[in-house]
Protein backbone atom coordinates (compact mmCIF):
# COMPACT_ATOMS: atom_id res chain seq x y z
CA UNK A 1 0.00 0.00 0.00
CA UNK A 2 0.79 3.65 -0.34
CA UNK A 3 0.43 4.87 2.74
CA UNK A 4 1.25 8.77 1.84
CA UNK A 5 -1.71 8.45 -1.10
CA UNK A 6 -4.11 6.67 2.00
CA UNK A 7 -2.97 9.33 4.32
CA UNK A 8 -4.52 12.28 2.22
CA UNK A 9 -7.19 10.15 0.57
CA UNK A 10 -8.36 9.70 4.21
CA UNK A 11 -7.92 13.20 4.87
CA UNK A 12 -9.83 14.67 2.12
CA UNK A 13 -12.43 11.86 2.52
CA UNK A 14 -13.28 11.83 6.13
CA UNK A 15 -15.25 14.25 6.82
CA UNK A 16 -17.79 12.58 4.49
CA UNK A 17 -17.05 9.65 6.45
CA UNK A 18 -17.85 11.41 9.49
CA UNK A 19 -21.14 12.96 8.25
CA UNK A 20 -22.11 9.51 6.78
CA UNK A 21 -21.93 8.48 10.29
CA UNK A 22 -24.12 10.96 11.75
CA UNK A 23 -26.45 10.16 9.34
CA UNK A 24 -26.64 6.47 10.71
CA UNK A 25 -26.05 7.37 14.03
CA UNK A 26 -27.71 10.43 15.49
CA UNK A 27 -30.84 8.75 16.30
CA UNK A 28 -28.77 5.69 18.01
CA UNK A 29 -25.89 7.68 19.91
CA UNK A 30 -25.61 11.20 22.09
CA UNK A 31 -24.29 14.12 19.83
CA UNK A 32 -21.56 14.48 22.48
CA UNK A 33 -20.26 10.59 22.21
CA UNK A 34 -20.22 10.77 18.26
CA UNK A 35 -18.15 13.43 18.37
CA UNK A 36 -16.27 12.13 20.62
CA UNK A 37 -16.01 8.47 18.68
CA UNK A 38 -15.06 10.66 15.31
CA UNK A 39 -12.41 12.72 16.87
CA UNK A 40 -10.82 10.01 18.68
CA UNK A 41 -11.05 6.62 15.90
CA UNK A 42 -10.40 9.32 13.23
CA UNK A 43 -6.98 10.82 14.95
CA UNK A 44 -5.84 7.10 15.77
CA UNK A 45 -6.69 6.60 11.52
CA UNK A 46 -4.27 9.49 10.77
CA UNK A 47 -1.55 8.24 13.44
CA UNK A 48 -1.68 4.93 11.67
CA UNK A 49 -1.26 6.03 8.13
CA UNK A 50 0.64 8.65 9.05
CA UNK A 51 3.27 6.33 10.46
CA UNK A 52 2.85 3.74 7.52
CA UNK A 53 1.27 0.74 9.14
CA UNK A 54 -2.22 -0.14 10.69
CA UNK A 55 -1.87 -2.84 12.41
CA UNK A 56 -0.59 -0.03 14.83
CA UNK A 57 -4.14 0.40 15.38
CA UNK A 58 -4.60 -3.12 16.46
CA UNK A 59 -3.04 -1.95 20.08
CA UNK A 60 -4.64 1.74 19.97
CA UNK A 61 -8.26 0.44 19.30
CA UNK A 62 -8.32 -1.11 22.47
CA UNK A 63 -7.14 2.34 24.19
CA UNK A 64 -9.84 4.04 22.16
CA UNK A 65 -12.81 1.56 23.05
CA UNK A 66 -11.59 2.07 27.29
CA UNK A 67 -11.82 5.70 26.38
CA UNK A 68 -15.32 5.61 24.88
CA UNK A 69 -16.54 2.73 27.67
CA UNK A 70 -15.08 4.17 30.93
CA UNK A 71 -14.60 7.66 30.59
CA UNK A 72 -17.25 8.85 28.14
CA UNK A 73 -19.84 6.06 29.47
CA UNK A 74 -20.32 4.79 25.82
CA UNK A 75 -22.02 1.47 26.31
CA UNK A 76 -20.24 -1.27 24.93
CA UNK A 77 -23.26 -2.48 21.98
CA UNK A 78 -23.23 1.35 20.91
CA UNK A 79 -19.33 0.94 19.98
CA UNK A 80 -19.69 -2.41 17.85
CA UNK A 81 -22.34 -0.08 16.07
CA UNK A 82 -20.26 2.59 15.81
CA UNK A 83 -17.48 0.68 14.57
CA UNK A 84 -20.12 -1.13 11.64
CA UNK A 85 -21.30 2.02 11.08
CA UNK A 86 -17.85 3.40 10.39
CA UNK A 87 -17.00 0.30 7.91
CA UNK A 88 -19.53 1.20 5.72
CA UNK A 89 -19.44 4.92 5.92
CA UNK A 90 -15.35 4.18 4.42
CA UNK A 91 -17.06 1.49 1.95
CA UNK A 92 -19.05 4.57 0.62
CA UNK A 93 -16.76 7.23 0.90
CA UNK A 94 -13.07 6.11 0.27
CA UNK A 95 -11.96 4.33 -3.29
CA UNK A 96 -9.01 2.74 -3.82
CA UNK A 97 -6.65 4.60 -2.53
CA UNK A 98 -8.01 4.07 1.04
CA UNK A 99 -8.22 0.15 0.36
CA UNK A 100 -5.36 0.04 3.60
CA UNK A 101 -8.16 1.28 5.73
CA UNK A 102 -10.93 -0.49 4.64
CA UNK A 103 -9.26 -3.86 4.69
CA UNK A 104 -7.92 -2.96 8.46
CA UNK A 105 -11.91 -2.40 9.05
CA UNK A 106 -12.92 -5.55 7.70
CA UNK A 107 -10.40 -7.88 9.82
CA UNK A 108 -11.33 -5.98 12.51
CA UNK A 109 -14.83 -6.79 12.27
CA UNK A 110 -14.93 -9.99 10.69
CA UNK A 111 -15.91 -9.01 7.60
CA UNK A 112 -14.50 -10.47 3.98
CA UNK A 113 -13.45 -8.09 2.15
CA UNK A 114 -15.27 -6.37 -0.37
CA UNK A 115 -15.07 -8.15 -3.83
CA UNK A 116 -13.48 -5.33 -5.65
CA UNK A 117 -10.65 -5.04 -3.48
CA UNK A 118 -10.02 -8.60 -3.31
CA UNK A 119 -9.26 -8.05 -7.04
CA UNK A 120 -6.53 -5.71 -6.59
CA UNK A 121 -4.95 -7.04 -3.97
CA UNK A 122 -4.65 -10.36 -5.57
CA UNK A 123 -3.39 -7.98 -8.66
CA UNK A 124 -0.85 -6.62 -6.47
CA UNK A 125 0.56 -9.99 -5.08
CA UNK A 126 0.84 -10.66 -8.36
CA UNK A 127 2.49 -8.20 -10.42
Amino acid sequence: YDYREALEHFRVRQVLIDADIWQQMMDKMPNRLLATANLNFGRAILAALTLGNMNFLDADIEWVEGLLVNHHQMPADALDEYLEAYYYASLRNLDQSGAVVIEWLSRLLGKQLPSPLQRERSAAKRA
